[in-house]
Formats: C-alpha cells, structure tokens, sequence
C-alpha cells in the first residue's frame, strides 16, 4: 500500500449503512454502520449502546485493497470537555475476531489505560499496557506500528500534542498465527470521540527510508 492522510476537511455527512463508505468518505469503511460521518471538517465517531464492547464492533477501515503487512497508522484526537474517550487503532485486521489494537482508554477519574492487545478469536488479550493521567481538555496523537513476521514487533507512541510532549510508549512482540498475514488497518471507538487527522505509512523493507515524525 502507498502512503496515505486523511485529514478529513470536506463536507458534512451523515453516518451511512454497514458496510458503507458515503459517512466518513474517501473509502473509509464504517463496519457497523450508523457510526462514523464528517462533521466541521472532523472525523466524528458515535459509539453504538448496544451491550458488550463497542470497541470490538465500531470499527472504521480502510478498503481490503489497501491491506498491508508492515503498516504505522497515525490518529489525531482532538480535545473533550469530559474524560470520557476511548480510542482504538487497528492493524492487520483480518476479520472483527482477529486484529492487533493500540488502545487509549480514558476513564472517570482521568487516568488513561494505554494499551498494545491482540484480538484472537474474538477475546481480548493485552500484551503491554501503562497507566498515564490524562488531562481533560488535552489533544492527543495516537502512533502504532506493527513490523515483521513471527514474531510481530508492535510499538505504540501516545503524545500530549497540547503539552508537546511523549507521555506512553510501548513495546511487544507476537507470534499468533493468525495475525502474522497482511490486514486492514483503521479505527474503532468505546466512546465518541473526534479526529482531525489520520496518517497510514508503509513499513515494508522497501520503504524503510520512510520514517514517521511525531
């Protein structure tokens, strides 16, 4: 896949169908359907309230086309008057029982669950975590990468744009036999959420002149 960046500045839309592409546009894929639109040049994300996990069902992708295997995707989230965010992002998806996720779980007091997990048929593995105390009001960015093949090497990078500075990092290494192929790369949510930018760069050997700046 070649390099890509969506900053989402374009006009407003309404969340489409499952399956559909007309509410976050220039491909994206809202899974679930209902979930994703464009609103004040923003990615606006509305978690579904049905029971269980959103964050296992909301997912925005990319196209099965753009699928890669040496992928880092870059999400932008804007800041919240509340503390009430989560945001996932999601690498070598396969199918909405098999993925790896980079997790930003904001809860009531602030605290922030910074995760790297594995979905492996359907159940939630983590396999490196940190807890960070947020700040409400705050814009953060996202950074996932995920390189090679049995093993895997994932990375993940959270910042605090509004303070400059890197406040999570993270490092795993897996083997699952199901996630050592080429996926969709994209989204999911827990709790609504708002994104100014996204950014896919290939890490394929061929492009690893390619870095990411933070």
């Amino acid at each position: 896949m070649s390099n890509y960046s969506d900053n989402f500045h374009r006009t407003d839309t309404t969340a489409g169908g499952a399956g559909s592409t007309s509410g976050a546009g220039n491909g994206w894929i809202d899974v679930q359907g209902g979930i994703w639109s464009i609103t004040g040049n923003s990615l606006i994300g509305v978690a579904d309230t049905l029971p269980g996990g959103a964050y296992a069902r909301d997912f925005l992708l990319r196209p099965a086309s753009e699928s890669c295997l040496d992928q880092q995707i870059l999400c932008e989230i804007l800041g919240q008057p509340d503390n009430q965010r989560a945001n996932y992002l999601i690498l070598r998806y396969q199918d909405i029982s098999h993925y790896y996720s980079l997790g930003f779980n904001r809860g009531v007091n602030s605290s922030i669950l910074f995760n790297i997990a594995k979905f492996e048929n359907g159940a939630l593995i983590y396999l490196a975590s940190q807890v960070i105390n947020g700040v409400i009001g705050h814009a953060y960015r996202m950074v996932f990468t995920a390189i090679g093949a049995t093993p895997t090497a994932l990375t993940g990078t959270l910042i605090d744009m509004t303070a400059a500075s890197v406040v999570g990092s993270l490092n795993a290494s897996d083997s699952t036999t199901s996630l050592q192929a080429a996926g969709q790369s994209g989204l999911s949510i827990f709790a609504d959420t708002s994104i100014s930018l996204v950014t896919l760069t290939d890490r394929s050997p061929l492009n690893l002149a390619v870095s990411q700046v933070y």
